[in-house]
C-alpha cells in the first residue's frame, strides 16, 4: 500500500509542473500590470481639501427679520417725528390765535381758509412771494455793496463824500 501511494505521489509530482506552467503572454501582462501599480504607488497622492461655506436657512431668516425690524423701526421713528412737528405747528397756530390782536386772529383765519380752499394754489403763491422777497433781499444787498464801492471810489478820487 505504501508502494501505491508512493507511485501516485510521484505521478502527481510529475504532472504538477505541467499544470502550473502559465502562458508566457499572460505572465508578461501580469508583470506589466504589477510594474504599473508599483509606479503608481511611488507617486504621492495629492490631498486637495475644498472648503465650502454654507449659511443655514435660519441665518437667512434671521437676517431678513432683522432688516424688516430695522425698516419698521425707521418708519415708526419718522412717523413719530412728523407727528411731533404737526403738534408743534398746531400749538404755534393756536398760540397766535389766542395771544394776538383781532387783526392777527382775522389774518390767521383768512390764511387757514385760503389753504383749505386751494392747497396747491396757496402753496404756489407762498413760494412765489418767498422767491420775490429773496430776490428783493439780494438786490438790496447788491445795492449796499455798490454804494460802498461808490463811496470808496469817491474817496480815492479825492472828493468829499456827502452823507444823505
Amino acid at each position: 500500500m505504501i508502494h501505491i501511494s508512493y507511485q501516485l505521489l510521484c505521478h502527481t509530482s510529475n504532472v504538477l509542473p505541467a499544470k502550473l506552467q502559465l502562458d508566457p503572454g499572460k505572465l508578461n501582462e501580469l508583470t506589466a500590470g504589477v510594474n504599473k501599480l508599483q509606479l503608481q504607488l511611488q507617486i504621492p497622492v495629492k490631498n486637495q481639501v475644498e472648503h465650502k461655506h454654507h449659511l443655514h436657512k435660519g441665518v437667512w431668516v434671521a437676517v431678513g427679520l432683522f432688516v424688516t425690524c430695522f425698516l419698521l423701526a425707521w418708519g415708526w421713528l419718522n412717523a413719530h417725528q412728523e407727528k411731533e412737528q404737526f403738534e408743534a405747528n398746531d400749538m404755534k397756530y393756536r398760540s397766535l390765535k389766542i395771544s394776538g390782536n383781532a387783526g392777527l386772529v382775522k389774518y390767521c383765519d383768512v390764511t387757514d381758509s385760503l389753504y383749505q380752499k386751494d392747497p396747491v394754489g396757496f402753496s404756489n403763491s407762498v413760494e412765489q412771494e418767498e422767491n420775490r422777497l429773496t430776490r428783493q433781499a439780494e438786490l438790496l444787498r447788491l445795492a449796499g455793496e455798490r454804494e460802498k464801492e461808490a463811496k470808496t471810489l469817491k474817496e480815492q478820487a479825492g472828493r468829499p463824500v456827502r452823507k444823505p
